[in-house]
């Protein structure tokens, strides 16, 4: 196959992705224009304000975003000078992994429904909630756990704890 014929051939490959992505943007825009009708409302404004009531918003506002404007910090003398500090504006990552020896990508958080079950009777559902007890602590005392998925596992372990002295 040589150059020209392998350009034409991926010439066409573009023509016909573009055709899919004009026809998927349009199958896109009917499905947005049919949801009020989906769910039982005559017209887009009823539809839109019930989406305000059900997610508890009064007025949706244009809000208008000003920049930020930076002041400079006041200078001292010698070593006392001051340095600007740069904040990084970065998002946060969540964790997904399910990994404990991968500690930084950990995410995997407690089963809280164990401290809601009474196991007064049933010796099952203590052990179940002791074996979670002994996965926490394996947590709480690996270091480089994402902050967040921490504090969860330790105030899981402290209501497993008390839930177990009951």
């Amino acid at each position: 196959m040589s150059f020209k014929e392998k350009l034409q051939a991926l010439e066409t490959e573009q023509r016909i992705i573009e055709n899919l992505e004009a026809k998927l943007e349009a199958d896109r825009q009917a499905a947005l224009i049919s949801l009020p009708k989906v769910y039982g409302y005559s017209n887009l404004t009823d539809f839109i304000q019930a989406l305000q009531v059900a997610c508890g918003a009064k007025k949706i506002r244009k809000v208008k975003i000003t920049p930020k404007v930076v002041t400079k910090a006041p200078k001292g003398q010698g070593l006392a000078k001051s340095t600007p500090v740069e904040t990084p504006n970065t998002v946060p990552v969540i964790a997904v992994g399910t990994n404990l020896e991968d500690p930084v990508n950990f995410g995997v958080l407690p089963d809280t429904k164990l401290l809601d079950i009474d196991f007064v009777n049933n010796p099952t559902h203590r052990k179940n909630l002791k074996e979670a007890l002994i996965f926490a602590n394996r947590v709480l005392h690996t270091s480089k756990v994402p902050a967040a998925i921490w504090r969860e596992w330790r105030q899981f372990e402290l209501r497993g704890a008390e839930k177990l002295r009951q």
